[in-house]
This record gives C-alpha cells, structure tokens and sequence, in this order.
C-alpha cells in the first residue's frame, strides 16, 4: 500500500471526527479520517439515535391509537419494523457526511 501525505490525520469518526476533519479540509488541509467501525460512533450508530427513532415511531403509534379520544378513528395501526429500521439508517447516513462531503479522505 503505498503511503500518502497527509496535513491532518482524524483518529475516530465518533461525534467529533467528522467535524473536525471537515473543518481541517476547509483551511485547506489535505485530511484523512481514520475509523476502525463505521462513521458516527457508538451514539449515532447503536445509541442515541437509533433508540430516539424507536422511541418516537412508539410515540406516534401510541398517539394515532389514542384518537377516539381526540374525535377521530385512525384505524387498525400495524408496526412495521423494518420501516423503523430505515428511519435508523437514514439517520445515521445523514450524521456520518460531513468529513466525506467536505472532500477529507476516509
């Protein structure tokens, strides 16, 4: 593998990585990030985040479920997991960009 110079070199995606790496790309320092599992750290990845989104799919359904109470009848309301899982992803993809958008290679 043939080495490259870097200016800046970013050990860890986790909540601080990204912004710092991008923030080097932006002074115009050529920056690399490093990270051992996937961008986003254990918050954006397994944490925070994915539970925030369970807990607020639950909150929806709780709420729409409710509405007899409200005057309205929303029906019969499936859970469909995998919908929430997407939400997850989305989430997490969204969090992950920035160092890759601002040109710092990863």
């Amino acid at each position: 593998m043939p080495s490259e110079p870097f200016d800046a070199i970013v050990v860890g995606a986790g909540q601080a990585g990204p912004a710092i790496a991008a923030r080097c790309s932006k002074e115009g320092l050529r920056t690399a990030v490093i990270e051992r599992g996937h961008f986003g750290g254990t918050c954006v990845n397994v944490g925070c985040v994915p539970t925030k989104t369970l807990v607020a799919s639950a909150r929806a359904i709780h709420v729409a479920r409710r509405g007899g109470e409200f005057g309205f009848d929303a029906g019969a309301i499936p859970r469909r997991h995998g919908a929430c899982q997407g939400t997850q992803g989305q989430h997490r993809r969204q969090l992950a960009r920035p160092a890759s958008r601002a040109g710092c290679a990863a």
